[in-house]
């Protein structure tokens, strides 16, 4: 099985500590990666991740103001709502959540791979094949 991305969706905020993105999914086992890009004079962390489906995100990576989340869904998502808190007011910022199928559950991410720009971070459910995420 190849990793394909299943649904993706993106919103952009303005002087807002919190806000929501929406995802609906169609398949049963995946990986939604949550990437936050933050645009501020001061750091700004991300206090929590959470929705309305109750999965369970995990911080995989940190960095000048960007962080990406993951959790894993077993199950397909119906309008799943995913909120974000900051740590404080920033000037913009922009999340997009991807939901992804295919990724091996048991070791989902090439932790070796560098996600700078162009993320190679989600190991697939086969062996060798090369899989390329922009995460922007």
């Amino acid at each position: 099985m190849s990793i394909v991305i299943d649904s993706s969706s993106a919103i952009y905020y303005q002087n807002e500590s919190s806000g929501t993105v929406n995802i609906s999914t169609n398949k049963n086992n995946q990986i939604i990666l949550l990437t936050i890009n933050i645009t501020s004079n001061i750091p700004i962390n991300v206090l929590s991740v959470t929705d309305k489906a109750g999965l369970t995100f995990n911080k995989k990576e940190s960095s000048n103001n960007r962080e990406i989340w993951w959790a894993l869904s077993l199950k397909p998502l119906k309008e799943d709502v995913i909120k974000v808190k900051l740590s404080s007011n920033p000037i913009n910022w922009f999340m997009n959540a991807i939901a992804v199928s295919g990724a091996n559950l048991d070791s989902p991410f090439n932790d070796s791979a560098d996600s700078s720009n162009v993320a190679n971070i989600l190991n697939p459910s086969v062996t060798n094949p090369t899989v390329t995420l922009i995460l922007y």
